[in-house]
């Protein structure tokens, strides 16, 4: 009776353990690129959005069938490009695949640097345009004591501020 429960208890966990892996491995199917492995957030924040990036961008069939055709093409007949990526599948070389990498993400990416630096040229700008006119309120400030100080009459002191 006691082995009885403690393999059913042993069950038990491998089912939990195995649902729980398959859960884990199902949100990974459907929340990550299979082919550059980046996730849904970054593809809908950054990119073209998660299923157009998938289903066209980077549609894992597309890379199959690329492969499947370098393989049945006669080798005599590939060009440099094939030639290239066949040597690099055959070496296993993953560099061939974008991983970590879209190009969507990147152009998003290229955006945010170029109105950034756009920003930054428009700060320059305001900035000597700031200066400029601290300048000019200073040149005022200074014109309306001499003018207050001849109105006065005291002209050693308006000096002394001046300087």
């Amino acid at each position: 009776l006691i082995v009885t429960a403690i393999v059913s208890g042993i069950i038990i966990d491998s089912f939990s353990e195995l649902r729980a892996s398959l859960t884990e491995r199902e949100h990974s199917i459907k929340n990550t690129c299979f082919v550059c492995g980046l996730d849904r957030d970054v593809l809908e924040l950054r990119g073209s959005g998660f299923q157009k990036h998938v289903d066209e961008e980077h549609n894992m069939w597309h890379y199959v069938y690329f492969i499947a055709y370098l393989a049945s093409k006669d080798p005599t007949l590939l060009n440099g490009q094939e030639v290239y990526a066949l040597e690099m599948i055959r070496a296993k070389d993953v560099r061939l695949f974008p991983i970590r990498r879209a190009r969507c993400v990147q152009e998003s990416e290229d955006e945010v640097r170029e109105q950034g630096e756009k920003l930054e040229a428009k700060m320059d700008e305001l900035t000597k345009l700031v200066r400029g006119l601290s300048a000019r309120v200073d040149a005022s400030w200074r014109v309306l004591a001499q003018l207050q100080g001849r109105a006065r009459g005291d002209k050693p002191r308006v000096l002394a501020q001046l300087q």
